[in-house]
C-alpha cells in the first residue's frame, strides 16, 4: 500500500501496530528534515499515534497554547498535532490553519480520529467493511486491500461524465469513499462502528446589501493584510519554496506577495506553448521581470503532453478529465527541479467570482427572463444544435425553470441528454450534485437571498473546487514528490470573502478587490487582458497525435464487452468529431481517460 504512495513521499518510510491498528507513511520532509521528523510519530507517555500529509502553518504559535514544562522532541507540526489532541481533546482541530489530511489513533479511548481540511486541499479516501475500516492519501492503495469492493460505482460514473471529475463523497469505486472537507471520521474499535460529522462550515454568501455598514477601502487593507500574512505564514519551510505564476491575476498577486514578504529574489515558475491561442508565458514573464524574481520557463509541446496521456490513470489515481492536468504536471516537473515548495493562486476565481460562467448566467438572466416561453424554446432549439460549444451552453440554459438549473446547464457546458447517451442510462439531471448546494446558499427563496452569481460561486467553493481544482493540484504537484501551497485559499480569506457585501464581490467586476490589491505591485497594463485558461489543444490532438490512441481505446468492441459506455455513441461522436462537424473533445477526453483508468487499473 505505501508503494502506490512513493511519490508523495520519497524522502522516507515508516510503519507501526498493535494488536488493533497498523499504520504507514510515505515522507516528503520539509519540516525538521532529521529522523525527528519521521513518521508515524507517536507520544510514548500517552500512547497518541498519528500519521499526517499537509501543512499546519499556525503550529509555531500553536505551540504557545501548550504547557511551557512541553518535553518538545522535534520541530515539526506533525507533534504539534499529537500535543494539542493530547491538552485540547478531539475538537482542537478547529485551532489549525493549514492543509492536511490527519490520522490520531488514541489507544486509551480505543478511537481512532481522521480529519479533513476546511476545504479540501488534501485529500482523504476511505473504506469500511464489516468492522474494518482503513484509509489512505489515494484511491490505489486501498485497491490492494482483498476485502475492497472493487466494482464501479454506476452513479459515479455518470457524475463523472457529466462533469469530467466525481464529485465527493463518492469515488469511482463502488466501496471506496472520500472523507468531504471540513469533516472528521470517528471509529470505534470497540463496536466497530464510525461517525462522520462536519467540524468546520464554509458561510453562506449575505443577501442583498444596499448599504455597507462597512468602509470599502478599509476592506481592502484588510484584504492585503490578511492575504500578505496567508502568504507569510506558508513560507514556513525548511527546503527550498518558489511559486507557480502564469501571469494571470491570482498567481500574479501571490507572486508579488510572496516577493514582499521575502528578503531575496523568488523563484517563479511558467509554462508556455507554442500554440499561440494557449500561450500566456509572455505575460508571466514581464510580471516576473518587473517583480524581479528568479523566473524559469519551460516551453510545452504536443511531443511533451502526449505521453501523459497514457500515465492519466497513474497520475490522478482515479479518471479526471481536466486535461490542463497535463500541463500543471510539466509546471509541477519544473518547479521540483529546483524547488520541493511551491505556492499557487488557485482560489481567486471562486472566492472573488472571477470564471467567465458567472457573468454568462447574469446575462442570460437579464436578457431572457421577459422573453415569452415560445421564443425561448426556439432559440434555445436552434443554439443547442450549433457546432460552438459555448452556443450549445447556452442553448441549453434558456430552457432553465429556476435559477440553480441555468447554473447546471452553464456549468457543465455541454448538456446532460449526451451524458446519458454515453452512459447508456437515464441520469437525472436535477439530481446533481451542484442543485443541493445551491440550495444551501439560497436560504428558503431562491429568488430573495443571495445574488445568483454569489449562489453559484458558493457551490463551486464545495464542489467544483475540491473535486477538480484542487484535486489537479495535488495529484499533479505530488506525482512530482511536490508540495503545493494555496494561500488564497486560507479560511480566514474564504470566510472574509464569503462575508463581503455583493456591490464589492460580483461577477460585474470580477475580482475587483484582489485586482486592486495586485495594481499597488504590478502595473494595470501588464495583467489586464482577457481570461485565459490553462488549457491544451485536445480538438486538434484529436484529429491528428492522439486520434489512434482515441480510436484504439474508444473501440466499439471493447466498450460492448465492459458495457460501461455506450459503444455506438461513442462511434458516433468520434466521426463527427473527425469531421469537423461538431467539436467533441471534452466528451471523447472523458471517456478516453475513464476507459484508459479501467484497462489500466480495474484489470
Amino acid at each position: 500500500m505505501t508503494a502506490c504512495l512513493a511519490h508523495r513521499g520519497p524522502d522516507a518510510t515508516g510503519a507501526w501496530r498493535d494488536e488493533r491498528l497498523a499504520l504507514a507513511h510515505r515522507r516528503l520532509a520539509i519540516l525538521d528534515l532529521s529522523e525527528r521528523g519521521a513518521q508515524p510519530m507517536s507520544l510514548p507517555e500517552k500512547g497518541l499515534v498519528a500519521v499526517y500529509n499537509g501543512e499546519v502553518y499556525n503550529h509555531r504559535d500553536l505551540r504557545r497554547r501548550i504547557s511551557p514544562d512541553c518535553p518538545w522532541r522535534s520541530a515539526t507540526d506533525t507533534e504539534t498535532l499529537l500535543r494539542l489532541f493530547e491538552f485540547e481533546g478531539p475538537e482542537f482541530i478547529s485551532l489549525c490553519n493549514g492543509m492536511f489530511a490527519l490520522a490520531i489513533y488514541d489507544p486509551a479511548e480505543a478511537r481512532l480520529h481522521l480529519y479533513r481540511d476546511r476545504l479540501g486541499i488534501k485529500p482523504l479516501y476511505y473504506t469500511a467493511s464489516e468492522g474494518r475500516l482503513a484509509f489512505a492519501s489515494e484511491l490505489r492503495p486501498l485497491l490492494k486491500l482483498p476485502w475492497v469492493r472493487r466494482g464501479i460505482d454506476s452513479h459515479a460514473l455518470s457524475n463523472y461524465i457529466l462533469f469530467n471529475y466525481v464529485p465527493h463523497p463518492e469515488t469511482i469505486v463502488a466501496g471506496v469513499r472520500q472523507l468531504p472537507p471540513g469533516h472528521r471520521l470517528e471509529y470505534d474499535f470497540a463496536t466497530g462502528e464510525f461517525a462522520i460529522r462536519r467540524w468546520w462550515t464554509l458561510p453562506t454568501p449575505p443577501a442583498a446589501i444596499t448599504h455597507p455598514t462597512r468602509d470599502r477601502a478599509e476592506a481592502v487593507e484588510e484584504l492585503e493584510e490578511l492575504l500578505t500574512d496567508a502568504v507569510r505564514a506558508r513560507t514556513l519551510s525548511d527546503v527550498p519554496l518558489g511559486c507557480f505564476l502564469s501571469g494571470g491575476i491570482d498567481s500574479s498577486l501571490v507572486a508579488a506577495l510572496l516577493q514582499k514578504v521575502s528578503s531575496g529574489p523568488v523563484k517563479t515558475f511558467t509554462i508556455g506553448f507554442r500554440e499561440k491561442d494557449f500561450n500566456e508565458a509572455d505575460h508571466a514573464r514581464e510580471v516576473a521581470r518587473h517583480l524581479g524574481t528568479e523566473h524559469h520557463e519551460l516551453t510545452a509541446t504536443a511531443e511533451d503532453c502526449l505521453p501523459l496521456v497514457e500515465q492519466m490513470p497513474a497520475l490522478c489515481d482515479e479518471p479526471f478529465a481536466d486535461a490542463s492536468f497535463l500541463p500543471t504536471v510539466l509546471l509541477s516537473r519544473l518547479t521540483r527541479d529546483h524547488v520541493t515548495v511551491a505556492l499557487s493562486g488557485d482560489g481567486g476565481d471562486e472566492l472573488f467570482l472571477g470564471y467567465d460562467r458567472y457573468q454568462w448566467l447574469l446575462t442570460v438572466k437579464s436578457r431572457m427572463q421577459f422573453v415569452p416561453g415560445a421564443v425561448r424554446r426556439k432559440v434555445a432549439a436552434w443554439l443547442a444544435n450549433r457546432p460552438n460549444y459555448r452556443h450549445q451552453t447556452i442553448g441549453r440554459g434558456l430552457l432553465y425553470r429556476t435559477h440553480r438549473e441555468l447554473y447546471g446547464h452553464v456549468f457543465i457546458g455541454w448538456n446532460a441528454e449526451l451524458a446519458n447517451q454515453i452512459r447508456g442510462d437515464r441520469y437525472d439531471f436535477n439530481d446533481h450534485p451542484f442543485h443541493a448546494l445551491y440550495d444551501d446558499a439560497s436560504g428558503t427563496n431562491e429568488r430573495s437571498g443571495p445574488s445568483l452569481d454569489a449562489r453559484a460561486g458558493y457551490a463551486d467553493l464545495r464542489h467544483y473546487l475540491p473535486d477538480d481544482i484542487l484535486v489537479k493540484g495535488d495529484r499533479a504537484s505530488m506525482s512530482a514528490s511536490l508540495e503545493m501551497r494555496v494561500p488564497l485559499l486560507d479560511y480566514r480569506v474564504a470566510e472574509m470573502a464569503m462575508g463581503l457585501p455583493p456591490a464589492w464581490r460580483n461577477a460585474r467586476e470580477p475580482k475587483a478587490m484582489l485586482r486592486e490589491i495586485l495594481f499597488r505591485h504590478v502595473p494595470r497594463e501588464l495583467i489586464e487582458r482577457p481570461k485565459r485558461g490553462f488549457a491544451v489543444p485536445l480538438r486538434d490532438w484529436f484529429r491528428g497525435p492522439l486520434r489512434d490512441l482515441l480510436h484504439d481505446t474508444l473501440a466499439h468492441d471493447a466498450l460492448a464487452r465492459d458495457g460501461f459506455l455506450n459503444a455506438d455513441v461513442a462511434q458516433r461522436l468520434m466521426a463527427e468529431h473527425d469531421s469537423g462537424s461538431y467539436n467533441r473533445e471534452r466528451q471523447l477526453w472523458s471517456m478516453l481517460v475513464f476507459q484508459l483508468w479501467r484497462n489500466q487499473v480495474l484489470v
